[in-house]
């Protein structure tokens, strides 16, 4: 049975990932500190995973936070519809969640790139550490997307399932290699940023 391919917008680099993890390993305080204060609900989480992914377009995580989304009682409906980018999604997004999301899914369209004014209005309306939260778990599902989509092109090719054209099996290896052999260098670069206390922003 021969694969199908499946098409999305061009997946992230090796330096591309580098910046995405010493961005999302320097978020774990923020998320810590708005989980403990109850600032971000599990919906309100997945909702915004599942905007990011679709963006970014990962099947291992939309099949994932699929899952989690529904084990946190949001509908069906409403995942389909943040999986599928339908206009009429933040209809079902409760009112106090949608600036959240749709400045989710304006990081990812700007590959992580937000405009300024864009996350000084999350400041404005949720508060420095509701937003930062905000933030980090947009952050660690970036990290997740730009791994997931070359790991998934992997695994679906060796089950001859629908897989993703913008990986090989050679450039996802390598990939692979490369974020392995960088690792240690994003862990001194994010202990660094902190000790120095730079901006995450």
């Amino acid at each position: 049975m021969k694969s199908k391919k499946l098409k999305g917008r061009k997946l992230y680099s090796i330096i591309e990932t580098y910046i995405i993890e010493v961005k999302a390993f320097r978020m774990f305080p923020s998320i810590k500190k708005a989980r403990k204060a109850d600032l971000i609900s599990e919906q309100f989480k997945e909702r915004i995973m599942l905007a990011v992914t679709n963006v970014n377009g990962c099947s291992l995580c939309s099949y994932a936070h699929t899952k989690f989304a529904l084990e946190s009682g949001m509908s069906d409906t409403e995942i389909q519809k943040l999986l599928s980018s339908d206009p009429d999604v933040h209809e079902s997004i409760p009112q106090d969640e949608a600036a959240a999301i749709t400045f989710a899914q304006h990081y990812a369209d700007t590959r992580c790139k937000p405009d300024k004014k864009a996350w000084l209005n999350i400041v404005e309306r949720y508060g420095n550490e509701k937003a930062l939260g905000i933030l980090g778990f947009i952050r660690i599902i970036t990290m997740g997307n730009a791994l997931g989509a070359r790991l998934s092109g992997i695994v679906n090719r060796v089950k001859h399932q629908k897989y993703d054209e913008r990986t090989t099996v050679i450039t996802s290896v390598l990939y692979f290699l490369g974020t392995i052999i960088t690792m240690p260098f994003v862990i001194i670069q994010v202990l660094v940023m902190n000790l120095f206390r730079v901006h995450l922003i």
